[in-house]
């Protein structure tokens, strides 16, 4: 059996540095793609790490890129909604269409532009393909085993584990009101007495 070394930390600092000058078999801030957490290889492949690694390709588990169509600018560092057209907006809990907040802006976002957004939780992309979801909605672990649902009415709180599991979103790219990738968000809302 292998027993690997315990690191315990308040606290690690990475300065940003480029790939080539990562060595093989580290995790880096990749400062030439938006100070991501990179990964490289033993063989000096690299990726993102949370996206298979080693040039695996794809969008970071946290962050996409998301349209504006809100009608107004939405600055870096604000929360945001994602409405019912995949589109986003600015976070507001006094408007039901916005009031789902699931991230951060990373940077200006001018209407009718892309941008990226850093969700709260994991993006599992293709997890709502086929389901018929809407974008927007919020995913609940289903009375199936294994099930998602989007109908909360289903849940009788005297003998089930009512649980959120995240919010629907449509494809990176794709500004869609039918749903294909889940935003990982749990939170369980109540449990049988």
């Amino acid at each position: 059996m292998v027993v690997y070394a315990k690191i315990r930390t308040g606290a690690v600092v990475f300065d940003p540095i480029g790939a080539s000058s990562a060595p093989s078999g580290s995790i880096f801030l990749d400062k030439y793609n938006a100070n991501t957490f990179s990964e490289k290889t033993t063989s000096g492949s690299t990726g993102e790490v949370g996206t298979g690694g080693g040039g695996g390709g794809g969008a970071s588990a946290f962050i996409k890129s998301k349209q504006n169509l809100s009608g107004v600018l939405i600055p870096a560092n604000k929360r945001v909604s994602i409405k019912s057209d995949g589109s986003i907006c600015l976070s507001d809990c006094n408007d039901l269409s916005a009031d789902n907040s699931v991230g951060m802006s990373q940077e200006d976002i001018v209407d009718q532009a892309w941008g990226n957004v850093m969700f709260d939780g994991p993006i599992a992309s293709g997890a709502l393909d086929g389901l018929g979801f809407a974008t927007g909605a919020v995913v609940m672990l289903g009375k199936d085993p294994g099930s998602l649902t989007t109908d909360q009415g289903i849940f009788n709180p005297v003998t089930d584990t009512i649980m959120k599991v995240g919010i629907a979103d449509s494809a990176a790219g794709v500004t869609s009101s039918t749903a294909t990738d889940l935003i990982m968000i749990t939170e369980v809302v109540s449990t049988p007495a």
